[in-house]
């Protein structure tokens, strides 16, 4: 990677925690025989070129809208993720699984909020059943995937059509997470002093005031260019009116 010209930056330890907690490797619970089990996995991060900048008015208003919230940002950028557990590959066919590098949504999604703004298209060289995708189109970011088995591409098809309920249940779920730490950071007599526009509720910083995630409205397949095509509810939309109760907080 570097011998291409990309620069590395701090990795991250995933512990993943997808073995039992009554495991027995090797000898089981006699020495010398056991061997420690690997619960981890190291994610790689480079960065392509010199530092992003955003230059234009309309660059700057991208980058405020993709922002995430302080506390996610606290998690986030820690060396060591604690909170992602490993998944189980759901796939049938025997051959399949086992072609399969399934990881969990929350693993992609989280890079993806963390390194790119809304707009951006997101390479997957291994597209597999998708995850990388999916979670692509809930951050309102473009993808591009590459696969040379055909029967995972189909998986991924008529799964994708099916999901995106569940994908706009990610997105709420980021928000009641944050309106859970509003609510404990107010019990703890702690102030936060900026207020977002959108769903009118406080935030620690005000580089979130401006932040907002466009909820999904549809996906189609578009089967002679194979291609997905997502249409989103913007921020100004009544489909965020329905929702005022869950947000409406006072300032």
């Amino acid at each position: 990677m570097t011998k291409i010209g990309f620069s590395p930056m701090p990795c991250i330890i995933w512990r993943k925690q997808t073995n039992a907690p009554n495991k027995f490797m090797g000898s089981g619970t006699l020495p010398s025989g056991a061997y420690v089990t690997l619960e981890h996995e190291y994610i790689l991060i480079f960065r392509k070129g010199h530092k992003r900048k955003f230059i234009h008015d309309k660059d700057k208003q991208k980058r405020r809208e993709s922002s995430f919230f302080w506390e996610e940002r606290n998690q986030w950028f820690s060396d060591v993720w604690f909170d992602l557990k490993g998944t189980v590959q759901n796939l049938t066919e025997k051959e399949t699984r086992q072609r399969s590098a399934a990881f969990p949504f929350g693993l992609p999604y989280r890079l993806i909020n963390m390194y790119s703004v809304k707009g951006d298209t997101i390479l997957d060289p291994f597209f597999g059943i998708g995850t990388t995708m999916l979670a692509t189109m809930t951050g309102a970011r473009n993808s591009i995937g590459f696969e040379i088995q055909s029967d995972l591409i189909d998986y991924s098809i008529a799964r994708t059509k099916k999901v995106f309920p569940i994908l706009n249940k990610e997105i709420s779920k980021r928000l009641d997470n944050h309106i859970e730490f509003v609510k404990n950071r107010e019990n703890q007599k702690k102030k936060l002093k900026h207020f977002n526009s959108i769903y009118k509720f406080n935030v620690v910083t005000k580089q979130e005031k401006f932040l907002f995630f466009n909820k999904l409205k549809n996906i189609k397949f578009n089967h002679l260019k194979k291609e997905f095509n997502v249409s989103y509810f913007d921020a100004k939309n009544s489909f965020f009116e329905k929702e005022k109760t869950l947000f409406n907080w006072e300032r």
